[in-house]
């Protein structure tokens, strides 16, 4: 049984969850602070910092002028975790400012990414990383 929030669904064994769920502090449809989440796989025998890495590479190469500013690796729950500031500039909106979380919990990889368009105050770049940093996995969460 996976638990999808709303619910239970009876998915095949083997199957993985990888979907998204996305949260924003405005009303669906107009522009603001967003959090999203979505669970990946490490890849068989990988480790956090190698899927880390590739995804950092990825987001170099797919978001037009992506600059980290701040890389750190971290534990989070008692799990290993990464944790990622970037800026980058959508063609649609302007310049994105993203605080990144990663998390392993076992095979599955569970990432966060707090939005906004435009830079993010000090205060805002603060409450955005304590809402991501305040995730804790359920008891057995696998």
């Amino acid at each position: 049984m996976l638990n999808i929030g709303e619910g239970f669904l009876a998915v095949p064994a083997g199957w993985h969850n990888a979907s998204i769920n996305v949260f924003t502090a405005q009303p669906p449809g107009l522009k603001g602070f967003s959090i999203t989440v979505n669970r990946d796989r490490l890849p068989p025998g990988g480790a956090l910092e190698g899927y880390v890495a590739a995804q950092s590479a990825k987001l170099a190469d797919q978001l037009n002028g992506c600059r980290v500013i701040h890389q750190q690796p971290l534990v989070l729950d008692g799990r290993p975790a990464y944790f990622l500031e970037i800026i980058w500039k959508s063609p649609d909106a302007g310049e994105i400012h993203q605080l990144l979380l990663t998390v392993a919990n076992g095979e599955t990889v569970l990432n966060f990414a707090g939005s906004s368009p435009g830079k993010m105050t000090d205060v805002e770049r603060d409450g955005v990383g304590r809402i991501l940093m305040s995730f804790r996995f359920v008891a057995g969460g696998q």
